[in-house]
């Protein structure tokens, strides 16, 4: 009847919170705040100066559309890069967490 209690611990687990590791939400609020910050400063900064550079160039939206369009790919590039080395650094955390458990595993017997 209790499926979120620990095994090596008893302790009562969540999603949110693991008796064994940090909580899920501190794992996740770096990847939150990086991948906000490959969104909003392109964006907002391609809107300032995009719209800068069309009131001194007397343009009809010309650069603002294009410096929107380089911040755009530049976000995209950045959540990608980020999502990939986020994904090794996870992957390394799992090979390290099995490596350990099987050498837990072969203590015991």
């Amino acid at each position: 009847m209790d499926d979120n209690k620990d095994k090596k611990t008893g302790a009562r687990s969540s999603f949110f919170y693991s008796a064994d590791k940090d909580g899920l939400w501190q794992q996740a609020l770096p990847l939150f705040v990086e991948a906000s910050g490959w969104i909003v400063v392109p964006i907002v900064g391609a809107f300032l100066l995009g719209g800068w550079l069309d009131s001194r160039y007397e343009r009809d939206n010309f650069y603002f559309l294009l410096v929107t369009a380089i911040a755009f790919v530049t976000s995209c590039a950045g959540l990608v890069k980020m999502g990939i080395r986020a994904l090794r650094e996870i992957e390394a955390k799992e090979a390290g967490k099995k490596s350990t458990d099987n050498t837990d595993g072969e203590q015991q017997h």
